[in-house]
């Protein structure tokens, strides 16, 4: 089960306390928790003592008004996450070209089928599974989308890589506040496995809904 979040207001303290209601959700409460720590790629990792692994991540939010950051901790598997605002038509039409790798042509044809900014969707996802994996710095012409079954992405090493990432599903949700359902946010998850968990949000009032693509 991936168990989600919205930080309303983006902040340390904000951060820290949607944590602790992901670990409540998770039953991890009492789990002897210690810090949030990065690995050498700067990849964020929950530390425990015992040691256990939970996946994490968050993202920042831009231009939204107020600072936004959607968060999420995952049992057991390697779990990234990327949200942007996505608005119905692309601002920069030589953005997706800029991104695409040759694999990429089915999934785009997929992610065009939902009629709004096609390069974003596409750097959502790519953005989401190089967090997942710790290698943000890949160039995503070396990623390759491939689509799968009931709205998921494959993610796997391009054929113009110079090294091999993990194969990575990744899912896209749509994600608003009960109060805004105009202003909807594009969140990538991305886990390293070729199956999606469950999802669950957990911030009340948001509302989260997979794409099918």
């Amino acid at each position: 089960m991936i168990f989600l979040a919205v930080v309303e207001q983006d902040s340390v303290d904000g951060r820290g306390q949607a944590l602790q209601k992901l670990f409540t959700a998770a039953g991890l409460e009492h789990a002897g928790f210690q810090s949030v720590e990065r690995n050498e790629l700067g990849k964020p990792y929950l530390h425990f003592e015992p040691p256990r692994h939970w996946g994490y991540s968050f993202s920042k939010l831009r231009a939204i008004g107020l600072p936004h950051s959607i968060m999420g901790v995952c049992d057991g598997k390697d779990l990234g996450i990327d949200a942007e605002n996505w608005p119905a038509r692309a601002k920069d039409r030589d953005f997706l070209p800029s991104i695409m790798a040759p694999e990429d042509e089915k999934a785009v044809a997929r992610l065009e089928g939902l009629h709004r900014d096609t390069g974003i969707a596409l750097w959502t996802i790519k953005e989401a599974a190089l967090k997942c994996c710790g290698d943000v710095m890949t160039d995503p012409r070396h990623v390759a989308i491939t689509p799968a079954k009931e709205g998921w992405m494959h993610v796997s090493s391009g054929r113009l890589a110079g090294a091999p990432i993990p194969l990575m599903s990744v899912k896209l949700l749509s994600v608003w506040h009960e109060a805004k359902p105009d202003a909807k946010i594009l969140v990538a998850i991305a886990v390293i496995s070729q199956n999606m968990p469950q999802i669950k949000m957990l911030t009340p009032h948001w509302i989260c809904s997979a794409l099918v693509t």
